[in-house]
Order: C-alpha cells, then sequence, then structure tokens
C-alpha cells in the first residue's frame, strides 16, 4: 500500500493511539520524524509485526508517509504452531492497513 491518504499530523485509519510516537531526528537530513504504528505480535515471541506511517518535518514543511507493514522476523526456528502465529500476524496486519477505515 503506497498511496497517502490522510493529511500530515492526521492519525491513519488503523493506528489505535491517539498520538505519534516520540518524535526523532533523521541524522543526515535533520527532519523531524513522528511515527505512527501499530503491533500485531504478541507478547513472549520472538519476532515482530507492524504497521508503521511517519510524518516528516523538514524545511519542505510537513509531509504524510504512506503506510508500510513491516516484520521483523524472527532470528531463530520455530515450531509449526510458531511460525503459523508469524503469519497470521503478518496477514492481520495487511489486512487491517488496507481495510479499516
Amino acid at each position: 500500500m503506497s498511496t497517502v491518504t490522510r493529511t500530515p499530523g492526521q492519525r491513519p485509519h488503523w493506528c489505535l493511539d491517539d498520538q505519534p510516537e516520540e518524535p526523532m531526528t533523521e541524522t543526515a537530513t535533520g527532519a523531524e520524524i513522528v511515527t505512527w504504528s501499530r503491533y500485531f505480535a504478541p507478547k513472549g515471541v520472538s519476532w515482530e509485526v507492524g504497521i508503521f506511517a511517519e510524518d516528516r518535518l523538514s524545511l519542505d514543511g510537513l509531509e504524510a508517509g504512506p503506510t508500510v507493514v513491516r516484520v521483523f522476523d524472527p532470528e531463530c526456528d520455530l515450531t509449526p504452531d510458531e511460525a503459523e502465529r508469524f503469519a497470521l500476524a503478518i496477514i492481520d496486519a495487511v489486512k487491517t492497513a488496507q481495510n479499516a477505515h
């Protein structure tokens, strides 16, 4: 999903939090970046799945970035049940990013 359908600073429809994460500064450009996020991994697993969108404040103004799904894969073997939970979390994140309004 690469189309941005929100205005800069607007909470994405899929985000459960009213405010973005704490801003950070991009070292190379000095742009301030705020990140909207939602996570789909249960507690205690060795992987992470999330939906993210970044707003960038630079000298050119505030820009709303596209929604992306990030998968932080496990660095260990998974049992079949664990692998299924991992795959289902990815599917849940993708469907949420595409369909929730």
